[in-house]
């Protein structure tokens, strides 16, 4: 995936069903603007086709008006939530809860 990822600006996914897919967090620690049907953090949020083609109008017109395409925030966000550093203390404090029981 590191290939395409380096290609592109957008992440797009559409899914009828999701959990918290791996894609969309990937892609936000790789700095993409990210399209998803589903609401989530740093994410355009597009529940249909009609919102899908607008969300990707916005950012054709943004790309070629050369602004920045990075999504900064949602790589500050990743980094801020889902460092190993986050995630293996959270699961310290959990096992130490269920220790205490």
């Amino acid at each position: 995936m590191a290939p395409l990822f380096i290609k592109a600006h957008v992440a797009i996914r559409f899914t009828e069903h999701d959990g918290l897919s791996n894609f969309i967090l990937e892609s936000l620690a790789r700095g993409k603007q990210v399209i998803y049907n589903n609401k989530y953090n740093h994410c355009k949020y597009a529940a249909d086709d009609v919102a899908l083609q607008t969300q990707l109008d916005k950012l054709k017109a943004c790309f070629v008006n050369g602004e920045e395409l990075v999504n900064v925030e949602g790589m500050k966000f990743i980094e801020r939530e889902f460092s190993s550093e986050v995630i293996l203390g959270n699961l310290v404090k959990k096992f130490s809860q269920l220790h205490a029981k």
